[in-house]
C-alpha cells in the first residue's frame, strides 16, 4: 500500500498477492475473458467514483440502527438503571450520524483550475515533498500540498486522500467535515456499546446470574456458573442486541484508531498524502545514512550535499504522484500478474544525506487546528485575491476580443 520502501507484507498480500491469485485462478478455470471482466470490476470498485461503499455504509448503519431501535430501545425504556432519556439521545445521535455522513459526502474538497488558482495558492514550496512544476495531467502549476486525484480526475488542494465510503476526495475545503464525520461515528459506536453493556450488566445483577444455577436439559446435571455460561445466556436471550453490541465495539475501536491518526495529522499539520511521502523520504534517508557510513569506512565518501538539495529524497517523495491515496493508505492503480514496485532506494552512497528535514508546514498545534477549521482558501484574503484575479483576467480577455473585432 505504501511505497516500496515501506510496504508491509500484510498490505501487499491484500492488495497484490491475493487479487493476483484470484485473477490467475479465474483465468485458469473460466478463461481470459472472465479474468478480464474480474479485473475491470476490481478497477471500477476500487479506483473509479461509485456509490458501492456508500450503499454498503447505509446498509450497515441503517440496518444496525433499525435492529437496535426495535430490540434495545424497549430495554432502555423499561430499565431501572439506564435512564429512558438515553433513547432520545440515542436517536439524536443517529440523526447526527446520518447528517454528518450526508455533509461529508456532498461538501466538495475544492478543485484547482487555472481560473481559481490564486484562491488556493496559500502555501510555499518546501522543495522536497512539493516543487514548482507543471502537472502533466491537468496542465496547470502544481500548487504546494495539492495532488491530482486519479480517482476523480481532479486537482485537489491540500489533498488528503480519496474516501471510498464518502465517494469523494478529501481536501482543503471538506477535511473539517470529514473529521467531524469520524468524530460523530466514533461517539455513536462507543456510546451505543456503553449503554448496551449497562443493559446487560443490569440483567446480570437483577437476575443474580453470578449466583444462579444452570441445569443441562439433556442430562439433568447442574452446570457450574461461569463467565462463558453467562455470556451464552445473555447472547441467546438478547441475540439481536448482542450482535449490535459487538458491531458497535469493533467499529468503535476502528474509528478510535482512525480518528486518532487524523488528530495526530492535524496536530502536525500533515495530510495523509504527506504522511506517506514522509515515510518514503525517511526510509530513503535511513538507507542513505547507512550507505554513507559504509562509504566512509571504505574511503569512498565525497562530502556533504544534504537531502533537500539531493535528488534521492525528492524522488522518494515524488514517487507517490504515481499512486492513489485512499482510506487505508497508498495503493497502485492496478494489480498486475508479475508487477514489481519501483525501487526508490537507488542512491549515491558517497554523499552525506545530511540531517533529516522537518515538516515545513508545521506552525504549532493551535495554528495547525485553525487551518483545518478555517481553511486558507476560504479566508477573506484568499477570496479577495481570487476575485481580483478573475476581474483582471476578464478585462484582459475583453480587451483581446475587442482588438480582434
Amino acid at each position: 500500500m505504501t511505497c516500496s520502501s515501506s510496504n508491509s507484507s500484510v498490505k501487499r498480500a491484500l492488495t497484490h498477492d491475493i487479487p493476483n491469485f484470484i485473477l490467475s485462478q479465474v483465468e485458469k478455470n473460466f478463461g481470459a475473458e472472465a479474468a478480464d471482466a474480474v479485473h475491470k470490476a476490481h478497477d471500477y470498485v476500487m479506483y473509479k467514483p461509485n456509490p458501492i461503499f456508500q450503499i454498503l455504509f447505509l446498509f450497515i448503519g441503517l440496518g444496525s440502527w433499525s435492529v437496535y431501535i426495535a430490540y434495545a430501545f424497549p430495554l432502555i425504556i423499561a430499565s431501572e438503571t439506564v435512564s429512558s432519556w438515553h433513547a432520545l439521545t440515542g436517536f439524536l445521535t443517529f440523526l447526527a450520524c446520518m447528517g454528518s455522513f450526508k455533509m461529508a459526502c456532498h461538501v466538495p474538497p475544492g478543485v484547482i483550475t487555472a481560473r481559481n488558482m490564486p484562491k488556493f495558492d496559500n502555501y510555499k514550496y518546501d522543495d522536497l515533498l512539493f516543487t514548482n512544476q507543471i502537472c502533466p495531467t491537468a496542465h496547470i502549476r502544481k500548487l504546494p500540498r495539492s495532488k491530482f486525484c486519479r480517482v476523480t480526475q481532479r486537482h485537489i488542494p491540500r489533498f488528503d486522500h480519496f474516501c471510498s465510503w464518502l465517494n469523494q476526495s478529501i481536501g482543503e475545503e471538506n477535511y473539517r467535515y470529514f473529521v467531524l464525520f469520524l468524530f460523530i461515528q466514533t461517539f455513536m459506536c462507543i456510546y451505543g456499546a456503553f449503554i448496551t453493556a449497562l443493559l446487560f450488566w443490569e440483567q446480570i445483577v437483577t437476575m443474580d446470574l453470578m449466583n444462579a444455577r444452570f441445569y443441562n436439559a439433556a442430562t439433568g446435571e447442574e452446570v457450574p456458573v461461569g463467565k462463558s455460561v453467562i455470556f451464552h445466556y445473555l447472547y441467546r436471550s438478547n441475540q439481536c442486541v448482542a450482535i449490535c453490541f459487538f458491531l458497535q465495539l469493533i467499529l468503535g475501536i476502528s474509528f478510535i484508531l482512525f480518528l486518532g491518526f487524523h488528530i495526530m495529522l492535524i496536530c502536525c499539520n500533515m495530510t495523509t498524502n504527506e504522511y506517506f511521502k514522509w515515510r518514503s523520504v525517511k526510509a530513503w534517508h535511513k538507507n542513505a545514512e547507512k550507505s554513507y557510513l559504509q562509504a566512509i569506512k571504505e574511503g569512498r565518501a565525497r562530502g556533504k550535499e544534504g537531502i533537500v538539495k539531493g535528488e534521492g529524497g525528492k524522488a522518494a517523495a515524488e514517487e507517490l504522484e504515481n499512486v492513489d491515496v485512499g482510506c487505508t493508505g497508498v495503493s497502485r492503480k492496478k494489480f498486475q500478474k508479475n508487477g514489481q514496485d519501483r525501487n526508490n532506494d537507488e542512491l549515491d552512497d558517497t554523499i552525506d544525506p545530511g540531517p533529516m528535514p522537518t515538516n515545513f508546514y508545521n506552525i504549532g498545534i493551535k495554528e495547525n487546528i485553525k487551518e483545518v477549521i478555517f481553511p486558507r482558501s476560504l479566508r477573506k484574503d484568499a477570496l479577495i485575491r481570487w476575485a481580483k484575479f478573475v476581474l483582471e483576467s476578464d478585462e484582459k480577455e475583453k480587451r483581446t476580443r475587442q482588438k480582434k473585432d
